[in-house]
């Protein structure tokens, strides 16, 4: 492997032999149960003792240290459950990679209806900006899953540079809670939160955007913010290969790396099309990939409509933190 090139998942077999050995098959069975959602871990020990035969106390024992590592968590009020780190552990060492039990199929069922619902919430304004969001919906639903459902993520911030694809936001948001799936009739009418572009009234959205090639300078800036301040958190940046035009996205790549920002996430909907045509006709970009590493950042290429795929990339990314900043360059089509 080539110092700071993203990781492979072929390379995560010797860390997995490392975990499997420092970790006993009582503090497996502990991590699974509550990756069930057991929320009291006396119950979730009772049944683990009645099941295996083993002694209270020796289980006990096991999740004491499971606490000592970080890997579980226990309050008062919300009971137990397992840390970031926790899931990211279990997943490593799970049949299913970084993310078990996910179920692609059903995701990509549920971005298939919202796409259904897009292109109906944008029939009052003429369809503005469809095919754009259509083809980063399939992102911020892996986005979201893994943010808001699977909790495998841990975002500080999400910065749409993307701006005219806030349409895909909120429709993404509705299956999530977020915003009342009602609301989606009012995109772009005068006096709606919903506009064409998001603004910070939108749950989720950091900062308004809208002149393209701004988002990732605004990105830094919150991740260094954080670092200043000594808190955690990924800043999360959705990019359109079109805007890649702008010669601040650069000066922004060379900062990010400059500063070894590697609390941000980059992610380019490289679908090919942009407002005056095809992107390698407008100015050409390619080689992309090679052209975010001459800024000195991580790169991993995948399908932009394969939610596993995504979800496994925006993983890896939270959990392999090598100094520097990592960019998923996403390939997807206009629908």
């Amino acid at each position: 492997m080539v110092h700071g090139a993203p990781i492979q998942l072929d390379e995560l077999e010797p860390l997995k032999k490392i975990l499997a050995r420092s970790l006993n098959e009582h503090q497996l069975a502990i991590l699974r149960g509550l990756n069930r959602h057991f929320g009291s871990l006396t119950s979730l020990l009772r049944r683990i003792s009645e099941e295996r035969g083993v002694p209270l106390s020796t289980l006990k024992s096991n999740a004491r240290t499971l606490r000592d590592l970080g890997l579980i968590e226990v309050d008062d009020r919300r009971g137990a459950q397992l840390t970031r780190l926790g899931r990211l552990v279990l997943g490593l060492l799970s049949d299913g990679g970084l993310l078990e039990g996910v179920d692609v199929a059903r995701l990509r069922s549920l971005s298939e209806s919202l796409k259904c619902k897009l292109s109906r919430s944008l029939e009052h304004i003429g369809g503005l900006h469809e095919a754009s969001s259509l083809s980063c919906l399939d992102i911020l639903v892996a986005l979201l899953e893994g943010w808001l459902r699977l909790r495998v993520l841990n975002p500080a911030a999400l910065v749409l540079s993307k701006g005219h694809a806030a349409p895909a936001l909120y429709v993404a948001m509705s299956e999530y809670g977020l915003i009342d799936e009602r609301e989606l009739a009012s995109i772009g009418e005068l006096g709606s939160r919903l506009q064409t572009h998001a603004e910070p009234s939108v749950p989720l959205v950091a900062v308004p955007t809208g002149s393209l090639g701004q988002g990732l300078s605004v990105a830094n800036g919150i991740a260094m913010a954080l670092r200043l301040d000594g808190r955690p958190g990924t800043v999360y940046v959705l990019l359109g290969d079109g805007e890649l035009d702008e010669g601040q996205v650069w000066e922004a790549a060379a900062t990010a790396s400059s500063y070894g920002l590697d609390n941000v996430v980059a992610i380019v909907d490289r679908n090919g099309r942009q407002l005056s045509g095809p992107t390698e006709a407008v100015k050409r970009k390619e080689p992309l990939k090679a052209r975010w590493e001459s800024f000195g950042w991580s790169v991993e290429e995948v399908d932009g409509h394969d939610h596993g795929r995504l979800l496994r990339a925006l993983a890896e990314a939270e959990l392999f933190r090598s100094g520097r900043p990592k960019v998923i360059i996403a390939r997807t089509a206009v629908s």
